[in-house]
Order: structure tokens, then sequence, then C-alpha cells
């Protein structure tokens, strides 16, 4: 009997929407459907998501966002500070112990502008490669359908959205012609917070989102606060660093599933004889011929 093949459901959150942000990060968390989707409300994420919410709130009937639970804000203005430390005490193991996929982008806005030399819209630019990586993901041959998930938001993001769906959709990218896997994609969805049928999968991209895209830029992945002392080690990114999409090896995650763009080098004078530290330590005949050169210029 033939395993049944695979079908994806990609979750995105963002943040750094603020314009005076350097930075803007964008993440996505891919779960399979069955596993996220809560059609008949008993899907393997809902029901430990509700459970990790009754060890650590005492309810269930609460939507998770991990900047209001840091400040105690709106629906989390009940919480106590043990309450909160407890929260980040358990959220490393909780996250870890889920069966899904990270994708994310960290966008620097002020590289942006200095790479294209006029204003490119960073959303964009980071939905564009977050599908990228998730058609890459949908291409393979045991994967039957995918769906893009985000939360609604104000008209004009929720349209900015949609444009770059749609023109990946239609146009592929730089890296992915996608018109030979574009029936595999089978929805495009705009959901509210707390959705009934999509709401668990866009509240662990929340708690992610923040973190990751903190990582990236080189920080502790919390903020300090009043509320408890988090600490300088990265615990919620250890716990999922290995759920990091990088198809090759992780050492190679950076040009996937936790990357940073654009990515610019420093100017100067490219040299053709220039030999990596590998050739001239492993092929010492490389380095014979390298300094013959730069004797015959001298």
């Amino acid at each position: 009997m033939r395993p049944k093949k695979k079908k994806y459901v990609l979750y995105i959150d963002e943040t750094g929407i603020s314009s005076s942000s350097n930075f803007f990060g964008m993440l996505g968390v891919v779960f399979t459907y069955k596993y996220s989707v809560d059609e008949q409300e008993n899907s393997e994420l809902t029901t430990k998501l509700n459970n990790f919410k009754n060890e650590c709130f005492g309810r269930e009937d609460l939507t998770l966002h991990l900047i209001e639970i840091l400040g105690k804000q709106k629906q989390f203005d009940f919480l106590t500070d043990e309450q909160v430390k407890t929260f980040f005490d358990k959220v490393p193991d909780f996250l870890k112990g889920l069966d899904f996929h990270i994708i994310s982008v960290t966008v620097d806005r002020r590289k942006l502008l200095q790479y294209y030399g006029s204003y490119k819209d960073p959303y964009e630019i980071a939905f564009i490669y977050i599908l990228d990586m998730y058609y890459s993901m949908l291409s393979h041959s045991d994967v039957d359908s995918g769906r893009v998930v985000i939360e609604s938001r104000d008209d004009n993001q929720n349209l900015r959205a949609q444009r770059a769906f749609f023109d990946v959709f239609i146009n592929g990218t730089t890296h992915q012609d996608f018109s030979i896997h574009r029936e595999k994609i089978k929805g495009f969805i705009i959901a509210k917070k707390g959705d009934n049928l999509y709401g668990s999968g866009l509240e662990i991209s929340d708690l992610l989102c923040n973190p990751i895209s903190r990582v990236r830029q080189g920080l502790v992945e919390l903020k300090q606060t009043n509320t408890f002392e988090y600490g300088n080690e990265n615990r919620i990114f250890q716990a999922v660093k290995s759920k990091i999409y990088s198809p090759r090896s992780m050492d190679d995650m950076r040009n996937w599933g936790f990357k940073k763009v654009p990515i610019l080098k420093k100017e100067r004078t490219w040299n053709d004889f220039a030999l990596t530290e590998w050739e001239l330590k492993i092929k010492p005949s490389y380095k014979k011929m390298f300094e013959k050169f730069h004797l015959k210029k001298e």
C-alpha cells in the first residue's frame, strides 16, 4: 500500500511592520492539513495547544499572542509575573514537541534601499521569498497539495498579501518555475484571529515570528521587560532549530528557512587569482602558482 501524499498548510505571520523598524520579519510554519486544521474540533495541534494553555493559564479560551503575553497586555492583563515566567519556561519544549517546518525571512530595510536605490516594499520582498521556499517543498513528489493562510489585517495589508501571492502564483519566482506544480495550490486563506479552522496554526506562527527574526538579527530572541529576567540564552530557537527548512543540510539553513536579505558584500576589487584558505592549505601547488604570479607582477 502506497503511503498517502502530504497535504501542507503554510501559516504566515510578520513582525517589524512599523516603518521606524530597521528590520521586517516574516515567518511561516508548515503543518500537514490533517495535523493542524481543526475541522471536527479535534486536530492534534489544537488538542496540544489547548492542553498547553490550560497548563500555563488554567484556561483555553485565549488566543496566544507573544507580545501581549510578554507585556501582560489586552487579554493577558490578568497574568502575574510568575505566570509569564512559567509560560516562557515551558514554551520551548511545547514547540519542540510539535510536528512542523519553519521558513523565515528577515529583511534589512536600510540595505534594501541601498541595494535597489529606490523604495521596495519589504512585505512583498519577504512574501516572495517565503513562497519560493514553500514552493520548493511542494515540488517534491510525495506532496499532494498546499494551502497558504495569513491572519487578516487591515484592507490595505490584505491587498498587499493577495497581490504578492498571485504574482508568484502566476509568474513563479527567480528560482522556481511553478507552472507544473500550480495545481497543487488549493487555497489562499485570509483568516481572522481565533479562526475555528486555521487559528491554531496562526498562533504557532505568532509565537515564533518575533524570536526567530531577532535571532537572525544577532539579538537575544526576547526583548527584556520588567516582567522577568529572560537571560541571554535563545531557548526557543534552540528548541526549534532542527525544524528550519533546509533541504541540503542544516549548515545551509541561512540560504533557506533562516534567510536574511539582502546580503551585501563590501566593495573591493575582484582578484581572479585570489585563493580560498582551503585551496592554500589543501593544495600547496595552488600556493606556489599564486606566489609565482604575484612575483612576476612585482
